[in-house]
């Protein structure tokens, strides 16, 4: 489902930088560092996922393109079978947080004109 990506690309910033909300150097720096993993969805579904591993929770950092609902399913499947105990991301679209939350993500915080949603396993 997906292939990891060790270099960002010009267009791959671009993507970034649609969902990013100015944060696009500071991920780029990120995933340059090892800090962040880049991601890109292989067909039938098409975008790019930033990931960051905290202890035993995985965040999304920022995901663009279509596929989110079996992007994050697949995570899910592999933050259980990896002892990771849980997935954070934050959004600051309403629909998304509906799909998340249909997905078993709950509403963790709400701060800074964002939402915080989390699933544990």
């Amino acid at each position: 489902m997906f292939t990891e990506i060790k270099t960002v690309s010009n267009e791959v910033k671009s993507k970034i930088d649609l969902a990013s909300r100015g944060y696009t150097d500071l991920i780029v720096s990120e995933i340059q560092s090892g800090i962040s993993q880049l991601w890109r969805l292989k067909a039938p579904y098409s975008g790019y996922l930033v990931t960051r591993l905290e202890n035993t929770e995985l965040v999304l950092v920022i995901g663009v393109g279509r596929g989110l609902r079996p992007a994050v399913k697949f995570l899910c499947e592999f933050c259980i079978n990896n002892d990771i105990r849980s997935i954070r991301t934050h959004v600051v679209n309403k629909g998304l947080v509906r799909i998340y939350e249909s997905l078993g993500f709950f509403v963790y915080k709400f701060e800074n004109d964002e939402y915080i949603l989390k699933k544990e396993f």
